[in-house]
């Protein structure tokens, strides 16, 4: 979370204080960071959950092969 922090706040400075093509960098990269930390939270929270009810019984699964 502080990395995602720090990143967060240095593209925005780019994209705030940047000009021309270092704006538009700053913006796609504020874009991809927030998309990216988005799409983690709400893919590996459900993974996470879902390995930790089941992880035994498909470790198990897979010792009896």
């Amino acid at each position: 979370i502080i990395t995602r922090l720090t990143v967060f706040m240095v593209v925005v400075l780019i994209w705030i204080l940047g000009e021309g093509e270092f704006q538009n960098f700053g913006f796609a990269m504020t874009v991809g960071v927030v998309a990216g930390s988005w799409s983690t939270l709400f893919v590996a929270s459900p993974v996470y959950l879902f390995l930790k009810e089941n992880g035994p019984r498909i470790r198990n699964r897979f010792k009896r092969r």
